[in-house]
C-alpha cells in the first residue's frame, strides 16, 4: 500500500505533463548584501541606485532569502537587515538615505571586509552570498577610509567563498576601477566569469547584470 500511495504523486506529473517541475531542485536561498555609496560623486545616482536594488530585491523570495545593506562612506553602516522585501522598513529607509547629506570618502576595503564577513555568515547558514557594490567604485580619500589594498583581494575572495557573486553596479570605467577589476578578475581566477560582475550607470549595461543574477540564482 505504500509503495502504491509513493507512485499516485508521479503518476499525477506524468498526467499533467509537470513531471520536470515534480523533480525540480527548489532554488538555493540567498543572502544578499548590498553597499550604497554615500559619497558626494555618487549623490546623483541615488534614485537609480535604490530603483535598481529595489527591483532586484522584488524578484527573490522574501520567505527563502535574506537581506542586509549598508550605507558606504568613510565607515560602513547598517541601513537594513531582514526579509528580502519590498516592506516598508526597506523603502523607507532607502528614502531616507536618498535625502542624507553627501559624505566626506568612502572605503570600498573596508566594504570588501564586511562583505567576507557576511559572505561566511551566509555560508554558515547555507546560503549563498551575492555581494552588490552600487556607486561609482571610486576610492575617495577622507578620515579613516580604507581603500582597496589590490594585494589583499585574493585573500579576501578566498574569504568570500566559492559560491559567493561579486557585481559592482554604477561603476565609473576610469582607467582606474579598470586596473582594479583586472586585480578582481585575478583573484577570482578561473571563475571570474561566473562570479564576477560589473556595470557603468546606463540602463541596459545595470539590466544586463540585473538578469546576469537572477539568472546565476534561478530568480
Amino acid at each position: 500500500m505504500l509503495g502504491l500511495r509513493c507512485l499516485v504523486p508521479i503518476a499525477l506529473c506524468l498526467t499533467l505533463g509537470v513531471l520536470p517541475a515534480c523533480n525540480a531542485k527548489p532554488p538555493e536561498p540567498v543572502r544578499v548584501v548590498a553597499f550604497l555609496d554615500a559619497s558626494s560623486s555618487s549623490v546623483r545616482l541615488r534614485p537609480q541606485m535604490t530603483a535598481f536594488l529595489e527591483d532586484f530585491v522584488g524578484r527573490l523570495d522574501r520567505h527563502l532569502d535574506k537581506l542586509v545593506v549598508y550605507r558606504l562612506a568613510a565607515t560602513v553602516g547598517l541601513i537594513y537587515s531582514g526579509e528580502a522585501w519590498r516592506g516598508p522598513a526597506l523603502r523607507n529607509n532607502l528614502a531616507a538615505y536618498i535625502k542624507e547629506p553627501a559624505r566626506k570618502g568612502t572605503s570600498y576595503g573596508a566594504a570588501l571586509e564586511r562583505a567576507a564577513q557576511e559572505a561566511r555568515g551566509a555560508e554558515a547558514e547555507k546560503r549563498r552570498p551575492v555581494i552588490l557594490l552600487l556607486g561609482d567604485a571610486a576610492d575617495e580619500p577622507g578620515p579613516g577610509c580604507k581603500n582597496i589594498d589590490r594585494k589583499a583581494l585574493p585573500g579576501l575572495v578566498r574569504k568570500m567563498g566559492e559560491s559567493a557573486i561579486l557585481a559592482f553596479v554604477f561603476a565609473d570605467p576610469t582607467d582606474k576601477f579598470s586596473d582594479t577589476f583586472t586585480a578582481f578578475q585575478d583573484a577570482f581566477g578561473a571563475s571570474y566569469d561566473e562570479r564576477l560582475q560589473f556595470s557603468t550607470p546606463e540602463s541596459e549595461a545595470r539590466h544586463t547584470v540585473r538578469n546576469f543574477l537572477l539568472a546565476k540564482l534561478k530568480r
